[in-house]
This record gives structure tokens, C-alpha cells and sequence, in this order.
């Protein structure tokens, strides 16, 4: 089983505290805050036959918050 580990993402469900959302972008190295859009490749990645050979892994779509060595 594959996993995606999405970091923040600015949707219609944080429209009440988005500020406080927001306030973690400046921590984002690719300096801007992730939208749903930005989760489309990695699971259309791990629905095709192009993931067909692995396994166990987790997939962070975070634009570097969390950089794992």
C-alpha cells in the first residue's frame, strides 16, 4: 500500500482561519501555500501502471516543509 502525506492545503474548509493558515507559507520552501491541484499528479502517479512495481512508500506533497533525509 502506497500513501500520499499532503502538507496544508488552502481549501473552502479553512475559509474561517485561513490567516492563521497562511502564517505557515513564509516555513514552505517552494513559497507558496499547496492547493488541491498540487495532489493531482501524485495520485494519478500511484492509480497508473507507472507505480505498478512500489510499494510501502509514502509520497510527501508538502513543497519542502517537511524534507526527510
Amino acid at each position: 500500500m502506497n500513501a500520499i502525506a499532503p502538507g496544508a492545503v488552502d481549501t473552502p474548509m479553512h475559509a474561517h482561519h485561513r490567516e492563521y493558515l497562511f502564517s505557515y507559507e513564509k516555513y514552505i520552501p517552494l513559497g507558496r501555500m499547496q492547493v488541491a491541484e498540487d495532489l493531482v499528479g501524485p495520485v494519478i502517479f500511484l492509480a497508473s501502471d507507472a507505480s505498478a512495481f512500489i510499494t510501502g512508500q509514502t509520497i510527501h506533497v508538502n513543497g519542502g516543509l517537511l524534507m526527510v533525509d
